[in-house]
């Protein structure tokens, strides 16, 4: 199953194969010709929807998230290369960027598309699969050959009926058993199965023909199951899937020409209801959002619209310039950090009030200021922590593409600038925005292992080497990896203090485990804060620390069982964030008004995306025409403005009008928070 939320629609590949009619060039005809030998058998059909041989597909790794990124895991990412037909439409946990699940190789001249990874159902049960077609496909034969390379663990076969990764029928060979199956998410039905003693030196011809509701399922021609089932009703895509190393050589998908024709009429008339809402793309009306096939059609657009936009930046931003100077003494040694973290919402922190002790370094430590009614913007990494980097807000979010961010301005200050993230490239503003400072470090992009999975504490190392540099003004900025699930792997072993924190597997009745799991790696980001203040502390001069959280998470909170975060629709706890600054001694000696007004502010309605970046300009003392001080939370005119929200069209939105639910604005109000 595809575990995570995708934020935009994208248009399936539509495949038809069609032969020229040799007495009309301008005709298409489809009528009776060979489509494959099988086993000196020749098949004869009137409409081929699908032949594939793989033969097109150069021998390497089918396109994949190679750094398995959390960009990859919870958004749509087209990864470079060449896919044929075919889609990948999972993205699994597990593999953790151990290499591709599939592979392209050559035998005598012969090419084959290959799974290679055996099943591992932790901390999720995902079936790898590629799937080809569109869901207007019905009423076709699919026919293709597989063989595996162990009779162990788990199932290979096809699939078919795939209205998506998660809704399909499958004929697999599994346990030593034929099995016809019905997948939804990860629950498995077993509609019907007879033993099959298959074995891995020999290639199987799997055959099932769907005609309305009924199926009939064979193999090397014999005919193991003929029964009726609303799945296959549905009609949809087709697949090959495997949860164990196996070898599929071809894929051929048939049907009748009629049925051919009126899968062309029901492609065409979506198509022209997509056409006929063209007007709706006009930013006065709001069923560009909402009504279906209109919002998939604007999407589509607006996708290319910003991959274009993305690819020149370089050219747009080129010529941006914050004009910014500093206001403080040059004699004076200051270094300032800024800390963006990761997947942490502030319900689950005790020093916003959490039942649990998740802060018993943090809540000690002198000069230090949290604010409690804080809410970002955008419940996603790709949109938020531009926002944090940038003056970009909700508002003008479209601006990104001509501005830079907040590296630069300490830059054009006098500041020496070092950027250091836990997380991989993700190939857009994130990366540009980093990638301006002195010094650049993603650290899992450096190691060379995709495997490679860090702790936080590898930043601290790279914070006490700049340190070390002495230079007179530095600016560091930190991206974590923060509270992202897995929360098992986000902090080590002997930092488990809430248990058991084992198994975190995604399912409600783990919850109890979640939670210990996840409330751990808050404790461990109380540590890693505290050690780095501490550090900063110990250098004797004008330091300060702004710490916030790209966003929160959903871990089964209430009666919906939401889990994770990324949703088109945020709830309360995927946007309600930590805020936190430090200020050394020295720092509060030298500008007390400052620490004055943030504890004066701290109680204050906030927008992170809005005064992340104003409130670290002002606290490094940092002055260019891009500064609003109204949105510094340590400034005496601070003001609190209307909530919004950044919908997927990158327009602000009041959170009363992107469809949260009552349970929602219900916690705002028990947590004090204004939503209007």
């Amino acid at each position: 199953m595809r575990l995570f939320f995708t934020r935009l629609f994208v248009s399936e590949r539509k495949q038809i194969a069609m032969i020229a009619d040799e007495k009309s060039p301008a005709r298409i005809s489809h009528r009776n010709f060979t489509i494959k030998s099988l086993r000196n058998e020749v098949i004869m059909a009137d409409f081929i929807l699908l032949n594939e041989d793989f033969s097109d597909f150069p021998i390497g790794e089918f396109p994949y998230d190679k750094n398995h990124s959390a960009m990859g895991e919870y958004h749509f990412i087209h990864y470079p290369g060449y896919y044929g037909k075919w889609y990948d439409p999972v993205c699994n946990h597990v593999y953790n960027g151990q290499g591709a699940s599939w592979i392209i190789s050559e035998y005598n001249g012969k090419h084959f598309m290959e799974q290679m990874r055996i099943r591992n159902d932790k901390p999720h049960r995902t079936f790898p699969m590629l799937t080809s077609g569109d869901r207007f496909w019905r009423d076709y034969t699919i026919t293709a050959s597989v063989r595996m390379f162990t009779t162990k663990w788990g199932n290979a076969g096809i699939g078919f009926c795939c209205q998506n990764s998660a809704n399909l029928l499958v004929l697999v060979f599994e346990e030593h058993e034929l099995r016809v199956e019905y997948r939804h998410k990860e629950d498995v039905t077993v509609l019907d199965s007879v033993p099959f003693d298959y074995n891995c030196d020999d290639t199987y011809i799997l055959k099932a023909e769907i005609k309305g509701s009924h199926l009939i399922c064979s193999v090397d021609d014999k005919v193991y199951f003929d029964f009726d089932t609303e799945y296959a009703g549905q009609g949809g895509k087709v697949a090959i899937t495997a949860t164990i190393p196996a070898q599929f050589g071809f894929v051929n998908v048939t049907t009748s020409e009629s049925t051919a024709a009126s899968i062309d009429a029901a492609r065409n008339a979506y198509k022209a209801e997509c056409e006929d809402a063209q007007y709706l793309f006009d930013a006065r009306y709001e069923l560009k959002s909402d009504l279906y096939p209109a919002n998939v059609c604007y999407n589509i657009a607006l996708a290319f619209q910003r991959t274009a936009q993305t690819q020149h930046y370089a050219e747009t931003s080129k010529d941006f310039t914050f004009q910014a100077k500093t206001t403080r003494p040059e004699k004076n040694r200051e270094v300032y950090v800024m800390v963006i973290g990761e997947t942490s919402r502030a319900a689950n922190w005790s020093i916003y009030g959490y039942n649990r002790n998740t802060n018993p370094e943090l809540t000690k430590i002198k000069g230090l200021t949290a604010f409690s009614h804080v809410l970002t913007e955008s419940n996603t990494t790709h949109k938020s922590v531009p926002m944090l980097m940038s003056s970009v807000t909700a508002h003008d979010f479209n601006s990104i593409y001509r501005q830079k961010g907040i590296i630069t301005a300490f830059k054009e200050a006098g500041y020496r600038t070092a950027f250091f993230s836990n997380q991989r490239y993700n190939h857009s503003f994130i990366d540009f925005f980093g990638k301006e400072a002195d010094i650049c470090d993603f650290i899992k992009e450096d190691a060379g292992d995709g495997s490679y999975n860090p702790s936080d504490d590898e930043l601290l190392k790279l914070v006490a080497a700049e340190l070390a540099e002495n230079a007179s003004k530095q600016f560091i900025v930190l991206h974590t990896y923060g509270s992202h699930f897995n929360y098992r792997e986000r902090y080590p072993a002997d930092h488990a203090f809430f248990l058991p924190d084992f198994p975190v597997d995604a399912e409600l009745k783990y919850k109890d485990n979640l939670i210990n799991a996840y409330d751990n790696s808050i404790r461990y980001t109380d540590n890693f804060l505290a050690r780095l203040i501490r550090m900063l502390q110990e250098q004797d001069i004008d330091a300060a620390m702004l710490y916030t959280s790209d966003h929160g998470e959903d871990i089964f909170d209430d009666d919906r069982h939401l889990f994770l975060h990324a949703s088109p629709v945020p709830s309360y706890y995927q946007i309600h964030v930590p805020f936190l600054i430090w200020m050394s001694d020295n720092y509060r000696k030298n500008y007390p008004d400052l620490f004055k007004n943030a504890e004066i502010n701290r109680q204050k309605n906030i927008s992170s995306s809005a005064s992340f970046f104003q409130t670290m300009l002002e606290l490094g003392g940092i002055d260019t025409p891009s500064r609003n001080d109204s949105l510094s939370v340590i400034n005496a005119s601070y003001t609190e403005k209307n909530r919004v929200y950044l919908n997927d069209h990158n327009e602000a939105r009041s959170l009363n009008d992107i469809g949260m639910r009552e349970e929602d604005f219900t916690m705002l109000q028990t947590k004090g928070i204004v939503y209007r």
